[in-house]
């Protein structure tokens, strides 16, 4: 019998409750509607192995999502994948963030973005949250439902990031 340890890949033993961040497989659109490239907040709902944990991930828009099987950056560090917060940003380097941070230009404002204002919305954009409306109003809770409602959610913002990007931009 060999004493020969098998290699450990993180630094630590996760739990369950502790908060990750998990990186996406690029397909994954309900994950990736955070609309940025970062990871994602999550939180250990089992443990498999040192490695290899279940997650509820957090995306900013739309309800909390199940990943099973999710390996550690360490192991798999091409997406789908979980690390400790405090590894991740051990990973970046937070000075050069911070200058990049510093170069770009300072746009502060008291008013509210233009898309969460109904007053100035696209016809488009009307016209998508009118169709959200009108599946609340069917009387059922189901799930398909509420995909739908968040579908819509995630078609309304992609047109206000295309008019912010290309009309106001």
């Amino acid at each position: 019998m060999s004493n020969t340890a098998a290699p450990r890949y993180n630094t630590r033993t996760p739990k369950v409750t502790d908060i990750v961040l998990f990186t996406p497989n690029p397909s994954d659109t309900v994950a990736l509607s955070n609309s940025h490239p970062g990871p994602i907040a999550a939180i250990i709902t089992r443990v498999w192995s040192d490695i290899t944990v279940n997650l509820k991930i957090i995306p900013d828009n739309g309800p909390m999502q199940d990943r099973s099987s999710v390996g550690h950056f360490s192991a798999n560090n091409a997406g789908y994948n979980w690390q400790f917060v405090d590894e991740y940003y051990k990973e970046i380097n937070i000075d050069k963030a911070i200058d990049e941070f510093k170069r770009q230009p300072l746009r502060l404002s008291s008013e509210p973005p233009r898309r969460s204002r109904m007053d100035q919305w696209t016809p488009a954009e009307r016209a998508i949250y009118d169709a959200m409306q009108e599946v609340e109003k069917i009387p059922a809770a189901a799930t398909q439902l509420t995909e739908a409602v968040i579908l819509l959610k995630q078609a309304q913002n992609k047109v206000a990031d295309w008019i912010d990007d290309n009309v106001n931009g």
